[in-house]
């Protein structure tokens, strides 16, 4: 065998050799001796594959086109091969799915190749797998014509450049440039809203312009931020924005928790913040009033110390013994720049917010409850123990060596005789007015100049706290009445209620939903139930009425068949009867004619009778007297005359055999028609048993369908019955969780302590006695969210700070800083820029 294929090798090339002078009939043996095991070796041996570009002449023969490339710079890997291989190869070459162990997506891997060798041979093309298969040079073409990744065979340019660079050396080449895109801001003002989506609560929208992406409140539109990459924030001409490109698709998670943007190449996952405590603030626990204004935050301590806070930071300025006992009221002015504290002592003292020197101070009788700073700053409201509320001229006097002073007049006091002010608040829009809080849980709004009552709210119960908004028109209050009530200061209108835990009041409104749902379902269940009930009658009576219908059916088609056997016996009477007619007929006719040639024979006698006759009388004639001859003639006569009579009787037998045809085609004429009378009654009958035998196997299909339309009928009704007892006991477990959800709302309605409105007035935020704190709409009251804010069990105190953050405080532990106004943080980023 070895020397036979050696003998064929040497064949071969010797044929080669011989051919170099006929380079057409060197491309055929080249191709032809390329699909053979010795492959480039022979083609090689041959000599003939002195450049790599005419081996390629010679084997296209049979391949696919090939362009050259028509210029002078390499050819380059990562730029031109690898992105012709990833179009094409590597969804079946890659380092997951690599078939025959060939991996494309790399130069390293390429060079290695696969399970046959090295996928490229730098500088030999005709040793190269990837590029003679590519071509279609070599079996096993790449990519296969039948591939379902949807891959084509490379283009005649393709290849051009796939052997160039072969030839070249396959060098790797410089890696691709990713050159930075030179991003240009776009305007403030530009752009449309291309973008919007709604939570699935309903509660926020996020809407994009361009590259900046803003979260609004949707029921009072308020916006609740604009979301900020950090990445870009440090870029003055992006500082603002979420993407550097505009945004054209934005989508909310189910649970509203995460906001997803889109972007040129670029995706963005935004997470909501809930409400967090930021830091606590040192030496707060167990204060016993809190106030903000500006940039400047206070509390009072129970050892008659006050705390000077830092607004924008939550940081302790400092901490003054102000008071000898507890501190029963703080109040800042509306700069922020005087803080006015009141003791149980009964002092009155002004302290410097900036280096906590004691600006003024003076004493009234204990029990002060509430202070504020009014007319513009220029009067200081105080809520004593006796009810009535006095306003004293600010500043306040300085204070003296003797640390008791006296008293200054007040200017006006106002006496409701409604029992004690537990809070005061100033109306900065309406100059000359004060909101009074009385413990009956009646707000106040009092014409100071006039002394008189303008406007009554009536919270309920005793009131716990109440809070203003900065423009002066809406009102907050909160008490042992459970809930947050939200007044219109123009009117003394109500404008929203709201009570309990949102959190559960979002679960029962999802119970709501459900029990409906349940309900419609136990509705359905029933009428299932009914249907397949009726459903049983129905198929009962059709089962009834079917089977009567085959039972006529089938008689009909017994009567059909029967009736069909005695068209058949008639039709082959009636045959036989036309056919002896036939025979009675062919018989007249012989008759007829046998008649006719004796008819024809006599006459010719006859003819031969009479001849004779009239000869022989001739012959008597002249015998005259010839007794023989007289006798003779006289035998010639009889003769003549019988032969006449024979003609006679032989024309009367052919009328009568003529007469006997008439008779006997008549005859047969009848019985032919009632014979063909009596195939058309037979085919009739047959007919009406074909038709009947079709209304018959009709009926028994519909018995059969009415049987198994029983059948089903009674399967059927158990499961609907069970399927209707699950969905009563779905519906009654839906009940029972709505129930409980509608307990653990009213369980959650409980009193809260303390309120406070947002600086911006978008939020109002409430804290209760037992730590339990909600934010809510400035605008509608509705909560947005509801946590734990550890304010402790004895008292709850709240001051908004600013940018979203507040103080919560009060009972055994430290005071925290913390945020609570929505805010959404950048947490991934998917693609990018320049991601391809």
């Amino acid at each position: 065998m070895s020397s036979m294929s050696s003998m064929n090798s040497l064949s071969n090339t010797n044929s080669l050799s011989s051919s170099r002078s006929n380079p057409l009939v060197a491309k055929a043996l080249v191709s032809r001796l390329w699909r053979r095991s010795a492959g480039s070796a022979l083609l090689a041996a041959s000599g003939l594959l002195v450049a790599p570009g005419w081996f390629a002449a010679a084997a296209r023969a049979d391949g696919l086109p090939i362009t050259p490339p028509v210029r002078t710079d390499a050819v380059r890997f990562q730029d031109e091969i690898l992105p012709m291989l990833a179009a094409n190869c590597t969804a079946c070459h890659n380092a997951k799915i690599h078939e025959g162990g060939l991996i494309l997506d790399s130069y390293k891997s390429l060079l290695t190749g696969g399970d046959s060798g090295p996928g490229v041979v730098a500088g030999k093309v005709a040793e190269s797998p990837l590029w003679l298969r590519s071509a279609h040079l070599q079996e096993d073409f790449m990519p296969p014509p039948d591939n379902k990744v949807g891959a084509k065979a490379l283009t005649p340019e393709q290849l051009g450049l796939l052997e160039r660079w072969i030839t070249d050396g396959a060098i790797a080449g410089p890696a691709m440039e990713h050159k930075a895109i030179a991003w240009r801001p776009i305007p403030a003002g530009a752009g449309s809203v291309l973008a919007v989506a709604m939570s699935n609560d309903g509660r926020f929208t996020a809407a994009s312009r361009a590259g900046r992406l803003s979260v609004y409140d949707t029921a009072s539109g308020g916006l609740l931020g604009a979301l900020v990459d950090p990445a870009t924030a440090t870029e003055p001409a992006f500082a603002d924005t979420a993407h550097r490109d505009t945004i054209l698709s934005l989508a909310i998670s189910p649970t509203d928790d995460s906001i997803a943007s889109g972007s040129f190449r670029t995706v963005k996952l935004w997470q909501r913040q809930r409400a967090s405590r930021l830091a606590e603030i040192t030496e707060t626990a167990g204060i016993t009033s809190l106030v903000s204004a500006g940039t400047t935050a206070a509390c009072g301590r129970p050892d008659g110390a006050v705390i000077i806070l830092d607004a924008t930071s939550g940081a302790v300025r400092r901490a003054l013994k102000a008071h000898t006992a507890a501190v029963a009221a703080v109040a800042l002015s509306a700069d922020g720049a005087t803080l006015y504290s009141a003791g149980a002592d009964g002092s009155i003292v002004a302290t410097n917010s900036a280096d906590g020197v004691v600006a003024g101070r003076f004493m009234r009788p204990a029990g002060v409850r509430a202070l504020a700073v009014t007319a513009a700053g220029s009067q200081l409201a105080i809520a004593d123990a006796d009810g009535i509320v006095r306003t004293f001229a600010l500043p306040l006097p300085a204070p003296p060596v003797d640390p008791v002073v006296a008293a200054p007049k007040p200017i006006k006091e106002l006496n409701a005789g409604a029992g004690p002010v537990v809070s005061l608040s100033d109306t900065s829009t309406l100059s000359g007015h004060l909101l009074a809080g009385g413990a009956d849980g009646t707000i106040r709004l009092w014409n100071v100049e006039g002394g008189a009552v303008v406007r009554q709210f009536a919270h309920g119960g005793t009131l716990g706290g109440m809070a203003l908004n900065a423009d002066g028109t809406r009102l907050a209050t909160v008490g042992t009445v459970p809930g947050v009530k939200l007044w219109n200061v123009a009117d003394g209108a109500l404008v929203a209620e709201w009570k309990g835990d949102v959190r559960i009041a979002e679960r029962l409104r999802i119970a709501d939903v459900d029990v409906a749902v349940r309900k419609q379902d136990v509705e359905y269940g029933k009428a299932q139930v009914t249907a397949a009930e009726k459903a049983i009658e129905a198929a009962n009576t059709e089962m009834t009425q079917s089977t009567e219908k085959f039972a006529a059916a089938d008689k009909a088609l017994g009567e059909k068949a029967e009736a069909v056997k005695t068209a058949l016996v008639a039709a082959d009477e009636a045959g036989k009867m036309a056919e002896l007619a036939g025979t009675a007929l062919t018989q007249s006719t012989a008759a007829h004619e046998a008649a006719t040639k004796a008819a024809v024979a006599v006459v010719a006698a006859m003819e031969g009778t009479v001849a004779g006759r009239d000869a022989f009388a001739l012959v008597a004639a002249s015998s005259a007297g010839d007794a023989a001859a007289a006798e003779a003639l006289k035998s010639f006569e009889a003769a003549a005359a019988a032969a006449a009579a024979a003609r006679a009787a032989a024309d009367q037998a052919v009328v009568q055999a003529a007469q006997q045809i008439e008779r006997a085609k008549a005859k047969a004429d009848e019985a032919t028609k009632k014979m063909e009378e009596m195939k058309k009654a037979a085919v009739a009958a047959e007919d009406a048993r074909k038709g009947a035998e079709t209304a018959a196997t009709s009926a028994k299909r519909a018995v059969e369908f009415a049987q198994a339309q029983v059948t089903r009928s009674n399967e059927d009704l158990p499961k609907r019955k069970e399927e209707s007892t699950k969905s009563e006991a779905d519906a009654a477990a839906s009940d029972q969780a709505r129930l409980t959800l509608a307990e653990q709302k009213t369980a959650s309605e409980k009193p809260a302590a303390a309120v406070a409105f947002s600086p911006d007035g978008n939020w109002i935020l409430c804290a209760g006695a037992d730590g339990v704190c909600s934010l809510h709409g400035g605008q509608d009251a509705i909560p947005r969210d509801t946590w734990d804010g550890g304010a402790g069990e004895s008292k709850a105190l709240v001051a908004f700070l600013d940018n979203g953050r507040a103080v919560i405080g009060g009972g055994a532990a430290a005071a925290g800083v913390w945020q609570v106004a929505p805010r959404w943080s950048l947490a991934r980023t998917i693609g990018g820029e320049l991601t391809p």
